[in-house]
Protein backbone atom coordinates (compact mmCIF):
# COMPACT_ATOMS: atom_id res chain seq x y z
CA UNK A 1 0.00 0.00 0.00
CA UNK A 2 1.21 3.35 -0.54
CA UNK A 3 0.63 6.75 0.15
CA UNK A 4 1.95 10.56 0.18
CA UNK A 5 2.83 12.79 2.68
CA UNK A 6 3.99 16.65 2.32
CA UNK A 7 5.54 15.80 -1.12
CA UNK A 8 7.36 12.25 -0.05
CA UNK A 9 5.61 9.16 -1.04
CA UNK A 10 5.37 5.69 0.87
CA UNK A 11 5.33 2.52 0.08
CA UNK A 12 4.15 -0.40 2.57
CA UNK A 13 4.67 -4.09 2.13
CA UNK A 14 4.92 -7.31 4.45
CA UNK A 15 6.09 -11.06 4.41
CA UNK A 16 4.49 -14.23 4.94
CA UNK A 17 7.40 -14.54 7.66
CA UNK A 18 6.76 -11.70 9.88
CA UNK A 19 8.71 -8.31 8.44
CA UNK A 20 6.80 -5.17 7.52
CA UNK A 21 9.00 -2.58 5.69
CA UNK A 22 8.48 0.88 4.46
CA UNK A 23 10.32 2.18 1.32
CA UNK A 24 10.73 5.83 0.81
CA UNK A 25 9.75 7.38 -2.69
CA UNK A 26 9.83 4.63 -4.34
CA UNK A 27 8.76 6.38 -7.70
CA UNK A 28 12.27 8.03 -7.52
CA UNK A 29 14.34 5.88 -5.69
CA UNK A 30 17.44 4.20 -7.39
CA UNK A 31 17.43 0.15 -8.16
CA UNK A 32 20.19 0.17 -5.61
CA UNK A 33 17.57 1.80 -2.66
CA UNK A 34 16.58 -0.86 -0.23
CA UNK A 35 13.11 -0.66 1.79
CA UNK A 36 13.55 0.57 5.89
CA UNK A 37 12.69 -2.27 8.00
CA UNK A 38 9.94 -1.07 10.43
CA UNK A 39 8.70 -4.44 12.13
CA UNK A 40 7.01 -4.12 15.47
CA UNK A 41 9.64 -5.60 17.65
CA UNK A 42 6.66 -7.29 19.46
CA UNK A 43 5.65 -9.00 16.36
CA UNK A 44 6.65 -12.94 16.80
CA UNK A 45 8.94 -13.63 14.88
CA UNK A 46 7.44 -16.13 11.86
CA UNK A 47 4.42 -14.42 11.60
CA UNK A 48 2.10 -14.33 8.74
CA UNK A 49 1.27 -10.60 8.00
CA UNK A 50 -1.83 -11.17 6.05
CA UNK A 51 -2.90 -7.40 5.80
CA UNK A 52 -2.36 -3.73 5.90
CA UNK A 53 -4.17 -0.24 6.45
CA UNK A 54 -3.08 3.03 5.66
CA UNK A 55 -5.21 5.96 6.87
CA UNK A 56 -6.14 7.40 3.02
CA UNK A 57 -5.04 11.34 4.71
CA UNK A 58 -1.50 10.34 6.78
CA UNK A 59 1.02 7.96 5.88
CA UNK A 60 2.00 7.85 9.13
CA UNK A 61 -0.85 5.92 10.17
CA UNK A 62 -1.22 2.07 9.68
CA UNK A 63 -2.57 -1.00 10.91
CA UNK A 64 -0.98 -4.43 10.29
CA UNK A 65 -2.59 -7.58 11.22
CA UNK A 66 -1.31 -11.39 11.47
CA UNK A 67 -3.17 -14.42 11.23
CA UNK A 68 -1.25 -16.78 13.06
CA UNK A 69 -2.82 -18.28 16.22
CA UNK A 70 -1.85 -18.70 19.62
CA UNK A 71 0.59 -21.59 19.97
CA UNK A 72 0.65 -24.15 23.15
CA UNK A 73 2.98 -22.07 25.40
CA UNK A 74 3.12 -18.61 24.26
CA UNK A 75 0.46 -15.47 22.77
CA UNK A 76 1.00 -14.21 19.16
CA UNK A 77 -0.45 -10.50 18.90
CA UNK A 78 -2.59 -10.18 16.18
CA UNK A 79 -3.29 -6.53 15.81
CA UNK A 80 0.03 -3.68 15.29
CA UNK A 81 -0.93 0.07 14.63
CA UNK A 82 1.27 2.78 14.77
CA UNK A 83 0.82 7.09 14.56
CA UNK A 84 4.25 7.24 13.54
CA UNK A 85 5.05 5.16 10.70
CA UNK A 86 7.24 7.47 8.53
CA UNK A 87 9.41 7.94 11.21
CA UNK A 88 13.15 6.17 11.81
CA UNK A 89 11.92 3.54 13.94
CA UNK A 90 8.06 3.86 14.06
CA UNK A 91 6.39 3.54 17.79
CA UNK A 92 3.72 0.26 17.98
CA UNK A 93 0.92 -0.52 19.91
CA UNK A 94 -0.81 -4.35 20.24
CA UNK A 95 -4.45 -3.88 19.52
CA UNK A 96 -5.84 -7.35 20.44
CA UNK A 97 -7.80 -6.54 23.30
CA UNK A 98 -9.98 -9.20 23.89
CA UNK A 99 -10.00 -10.58 19.88
CA UNK A 100 -6.36 -11.88 21.27
CA UNK A 101 -7.34 -15.44 20.84
CA UNK A 102 -8.56 -15.13 17.24
CA UNK A 103 -6.95 -15.40 13.69
CA UNK A 104 -6.70 -11.75 11.91
CA UNK A 105 -7.12 -11.82 8.77
CA UNK A 106 -7.65 -8.68 7.17
CA UNK A 107 -8.09 -4.84 8.10
CA UNK A 108 -9.08 -1.19 7.07
CA UNK A 109 -9.08 2.33 8.06
CA UNK A 110 -12.11 4.56 7.18
CA UNK A 111 -11.95 8.56 8.02
CA UNK A 112 -15.32 10.23 8.13
CA UNK A 113 -16.12 13.49 8.98
CA UNK A 114 -16.82 12.33 12.23
CA UNK A 115 -13.30 10.29 12.77
CA UNK A 116 -11.69 7.43 11.78
CA UNK A 117 -12.89 3.77 12.30
CA UNK A 118 -10.73 0.41 12.40
CA UNK A 119 -11.98 -2.50 10.65
CA UNK A 120 -10.55 -5.64 11.35
CA UNK A 121 -11.51 -9.04 9.97
CA UNK A 122 -11.14 -12.16 12.34
CA UNK A 123 -11.24 -16.10 11.54
CA UNK A 124 -14.93 -14.90 13.67
CA UNK A 125 -16.04 -12.26 12.21
CA UNK A 126 -15.94 -8.77 11.27
CA UNK A 127 -15.06 -6.36 13.91
CA UNK A 128 -14.31 -2.24 14.68
CA UNK A 129 -13.03 0.39 16.56
CA UNK A 130 -12.66 3.97 17.14
CA UNK A 131 -10.65 4.52 19.67
CA UNK A 132 -7.28 3.34 20.12
CA UNK A 133 -6.24 2.24 23.62
CA UNK A 134 -3.37 -0.22 23.26
CA UNK A 135 -4.10 -3.61 24.33
CA UNK A 136 -7.59 -2.31 25.94
CA UNK A 137 -8.87 -1.59 22.96
CA UNK A 138 -12.03 -2.36 22.91
CA UNK A 139 -13.47 -4.19 19.31
CA UNK A 140 -17.18 -4.23 18.73
CA UNK A 141 -18.70 -7.02 16.34
CA UNK A 142 -20.18 -6.06 12.73
CA UNK A 143 -23.06 -7.32 10.59
CA UNK A 144 -25.45 -10.44 11.30
CA UNK A 145 -26.67 -13.81 9.79
CA UNK A 146 -23.64 -15.19 7.56
CA UNK A 147 -21.59 -12.50 8.24
CA UNK A 148 -21.40 -12.59 11.90
CA UNK A 149 -18.97 -15.80 12.31
CA UNK A 150 -17.35 -15.75 8.51
CA UNK A 151 -14.22 -15.47 8.31
CA UNK A 152 -13.20 -12.53 6.66
CA UNK A 153 -10.21 -12.99 4.12
CA UNK A 154 -10.69 -9.50 2.66
CA UNK A 155 -11.76 -5.99 2.98
CA UNK A 156 -11.78 -3.09 0.51
CA UNK A 157 -12.92 0.80 0.71
CA UNK A 158 -14.04 3.09 -1.72
CA UNK A 159 -12.53 6.06 -0.27
CA UNK A 160 -14.77 8.91 -2.19
CA UNK A 161 -17.99 7.29 -0.40
CA UNK A 162 -16.64 5.15 2.19
CA UNK A 163 -18.14 2.02 0.42
CA UNK A 164 -16.56 -1.14 1.86
CA UNK A 165 -16.41 -4.56 -0.10
CA UNK A 166 -16.48 -7.70 2.43
CA UNK A 167 -14.58 -10.89 1.33
CA UNK A 168 -15.00 -14.44 3.47
CA UNK A 169 -13.96 -17.75 3.44
CA UNK A 170 -16.91 -19.89 2.27
CA UNK A 171 -19.73 -17.10 2.81
CA UNK A 172 -19.83 -15.02 -0.30
CA UNK A 173 -19.07 -11.27 -0.77
CA UNK A 174 -20.70 -8.82 1.31
CA UNK A 175 -21.26 -4.66 0.50
CA UNK A 176 -21.85 -2.14 3.23
CA UNK A 177 -22.49 2.10 2.86
CA UNK A 178 -20.14 3.59 5.69
CA UNK A 179 -21.01 6.77 4.53
CA UNK A 180 -19.82 10.64 5.99
CA UNK A 181 -16.63 10.05 3.54
CA UNK A 182 -14.25 12.99 4.03
CA UNK A 183 -12.92 14.54 0.53
CA UNK A 184 -9.23 14.26 0.30
CA UNK A 185 -7.07 16.94 0.02
CA UNK A 186 -4.53 17.65 -3.23
CA UNK A 187 -1.69 16.68 -0.93
CA UNK A 188 -2.81 13.26 -0.25
CA UNK A 189 -2.16 10.72 -2.90
CA UNK A 190 -4.03 7.22 -2.30
CA UNK A 191 -1.54 5.29 -4.33
CA UNK A 192 1.59 6.08 -6.85
CA UNK A 193 0.20 7.39 -10.25
CA UNK A 194 2.33 7.53 -12.96
CA UNK A 195 4.02 10.54 -14.22
CA UNK A 196 4.03 12.50 -17.46
CA UNK A 197 7.43 11.69 -19.25
CA UNK A 198 9.52 14.14 -21.17
CA UNK A 199 6.70 17.15 -21.07
CA UNK A 200 8.55 19.90 -22.79
CA UNK A 201 6.11 22.27 -20.91
CA UNK A 202 8.03 20.46 -17.60
CA UNK A 203 11.67 20.60 -19.00
CA UNK A 204 11.94 22.04 -22.33
CA UNK A 205 15.77 20.95 -22.77
CA UNK A 206 18.58 19.26 -21.47
CA UNK A 207 22.05 19.90 -23.25
CA UNK A 208 24.52 18.80 -24.24
CA UNK A 209 24.06 15.02 -23.85
CA UNK A 210 27.97 14.79 -25.00
CA UNK A 211 30.05 16.70 -22.57
CA UNK A 212 33.31 16.31 -20.19
CA UNK A 213 31.94 19.01 -17.40
CA UNK A 214 27.89 20.69 -16.99
CA UNK A 215 24.47 19.15 -17.64
CA UNK A 216 22.75 22.22 -18.67
CA UNK A 217 18.77 21.87 -18.11
CA UNK A 218 15.99 24.20 -18.97
CA UNK A 219 12.86 24.30 -17.02
CA UNK A 220 9.60 25.44 -19.33
CA UNK A 221 6.18 26.83 -17.94
CA UNK A 222 4.78 25.04 -15.48
CA UNK A 223 5.17 27.61 -12.87
CA UNK A 224 2.62 26.10 -10.04
CA UNK A 225 5.48 23.39 -9.58
CA UNK A 226 7.92 24.92 -7.19
CA UNK A 227 10.48 22.48 -6.43
CA UNK A 228 12.04 19.59 -8.46
CA UNK A 229 14.14 17.06 -7.87
CA UNK A 230 17.23 16.35 -9.88
CA UNK A 231 19.17 13.07 -9.81
CA UNK A 232 21.87 11.51 -11.71
CA UNK A 233 21.91 7.26 -12.19
CA UNK A 234 24.68 4.91 -13.49
CA UNK A 235 23.21 2.22 -15.98
CA UNK A 236 23.21 0.06 -12.71
CA UNK A 237 20.74 2.35 -11.44
CA UNK A 238 23.06 3.67 -8.72
CA UNK A 239 22.28 7.50 -7.52
CA UNK A 240 25.27 9.65 -8.02
CA UNK A 241 23.85 13.09 -7.66
CA UNK A 242 20.58 13.97 -5.94
CA UNK A 243 19.62 17.84 -5.34
CA UNK A 244 16.31 19.54 -4.33
CA UNK A 245 15.74 22.21 -6.37
CA UNK A 246 13.72 25.36 -7.01
CA UNK A 247 11.87 24.82 -10.10
CA UNK A 248 14.22 27.17 -12.52
CA UNK A 249 16.70 26.43 -14.99
CA UNK A 250 20.30 24.71 -13.46
CA UNK A 251 22.86 22.94 -14.37
CA UNK A 252 24.58 19.35 -13.35
CA UNK A 253 28.37 19.00 -12.92
CA UNK A 254 29.40 15.46 -13.66
CA UNK A 255 33.37 16.25 -14.61
CA UNK A 256 34.31 14.32 -11.24
CA UNK A 257 32.15 11.05 -12.79
CA UNK A 258 34.15 8.11 -15.21
CA UNK A 259 33.28 8.35 -18.70
CA UNK A 260 30.56 6.08 -19.78
CA UNK A 261 26.42 6.76 -20.03
CA UNK A 262 24.17 8.15 -17.57
CA UNK A 263 20.45 9.29 -17.05
CA UNK A 264 19.59 12.51 -15.71
CA UNK A 265 16.30 12.61 -14.11
CA UNK A 266 14.14 15.46 -13.20
CA UNK A 267 11.19 15.27 -11.11
CA UNK A 268 8.33 17.49 -9.94
CA UNK A 269 7.64 17.63 -6.48
CA UNK A 270 3.66 16.88 -6.87
CA UNK A 271 4.64 13.55 -8.81
CA UNK A 272 2.84 14.45 -12.11
CA UNK A 273 6.01 15.21 -13.77
CA UNK A 274 9.22 13.48 -14.91
CA UNK A 275 12.15 14.08 -17.51
CA UNK A 276 14.79 11.50 -18.52
CA UNK A 277 17.41 12.11 -20.62
CA UNK A 278 20.85 9.60 -21.47
CA UNK A 279 23.72 11.36 -21.25
CA UNK A 280 27.46 10.46 -22.49
CA UNK A 281 30.24 11.65 -19.66
CA UNK A 282 33.16 12.33 -22.12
Amino acid sequence: LSKRNHGNQYLYFATDNGHVYRYNNPSTAAQSATPVNITPTTMTAGSYVAGIAVNPRSADTIMVVVSNYDAASSTISNIFWTGNATSATPTWQVLDGALEPVSSQSCAIVVKTSGVEYYVGTSVGLYSTTTINGNNTTWLKEGSGMIKTAIIRSLAVRQKDNTMVVGTHGNGAFEAQIGDAVVLDNNVATGINDPVINDKNFISAVYPTLTSTLIQYRTGNMFTIKKILVQVFNMAGQQLYKNEAAYSSGAVDISTFARGHYLLVINSDDGKYRYIQKVIKQ
